[in-house]
């Protein structure tokens, strides 16, 4: 648990629930609160882990929302089952509850969760999947993982290679020798990453947020080793490597308003939210 405190009646708790207690730089650094500030001048704000959650901490007339990383029907680790616990506790103790950025993550090769997670728990719900429906067949609010509010993405990267590999902390890019380029994994500051990023004209990667952080400075993306099917719902569907780098690279895109829609979006969905809070 970690607080953010501002001058402001502590009556009023805003609760924001990620995996920040993660090696993986885009987990980490993807609360709702460490890429929005503008939420502490509403009210206490305490960050959880999504696997420490204090519920004492949690009390009636507070608001919770949980955001961003892949925490929903995740087939793998058992969030959801955490996220009923959840939305049973605001329900029995009138709490509002939002879901900002979060996005979905099944791992390729494990069986499918039995207990989806229902957006009808939700006051407001936004997703990082672009085009997802639900399984009543419904299309759920696209919105951006809220990472792209970040002041970082303002700055200016120079480019000094033409290919780089980001590869995720865990999961191995085995489809290209990464040994031929200069390569990063997903740990560290967000800071030496979108460094990195930044730096390459074309970008190789089995990372969800690498290939978005990528896009939105402007970069070109080549999906390698996909390993999970958050891939299939991202706003701009990055290349996937077909076994020859250049002729990929001549058919990937470049998305040069990417970051300012994304923001766009992000500020719109933010201010509904403040309107249930007042």
């Amino acid at each position: 648990m970690e607080l953010y405190t501002q001058s402001h009646p502590l009556s009023r708790r805003l609760h924001f629930i990620n995996k920040f207690h993660s090696l993986n730089t885009g987990d980490h650094y993807g609360s709702v609160i460490d890429n929005i500030p503008l939420f502490l001048d509403y009210g206490l704000c305490i960050k959880h882990d999504i696997d420490k959650i204090i519920y004492k901490w949690i009390r009636e007339g507070d608001a919770v929302i949980i955001g961003g990383g892949g925490l929903l029907n995740n087939n793998k680790v058992k969030w959801n089952a955490k996220i009923f616990v959840l939305i049973e506790h605001c329900k029995k103790n009138n709490i509002k509850l939002f879901c900002v950025g979060a996005g979905m993550h099944k791992y390729k090769n494990i069986k499918e969760i039995s207990r989806p997670i229902n957006f009808d728990d939700f006051v407001l719900s936004g997703i990082r999947d672009y085009n997802f429906i639900d399984t009543d067949g419904r299309k759920i609010e696209y919105l951006p993982c809220t990472t792209c509010m970040s002041p970082l993405f303002d700055k200016r990267y120079d480019v000094v290679r033409e290919f780089g590999v980001v590869q995720q902390h865990k999961n191995r890019i085995v489809d290209i020798d990464v040994n031929n380029y200069e390569s990063i994994r997903t740990i560290g500051h967000i800071s030496q990453m979108l460094s990195f990023i930044g730096s390459c004209e074309t970008l190789l990667t089995n990372s969800y947020h690498a290939t978005l952080w990528a896009q939105l400075i402007g970069r070109r993306v080549i999906l390698v080793n996909a390993w999970a099917n958050k891939f299939d719902y991202m706003r701009h569907m990055p290349i996937r490597f077909s076994g020859n780098l250049t002729k990929d690279r001549e058919r990937s895109e470049l998305y040069l308003d990417f970051l300012r829609e994304s923001r766009s979006i992000v500020n719109s969905f933010v201010q509904r939210i403040l309107e249930h809070l007042e």
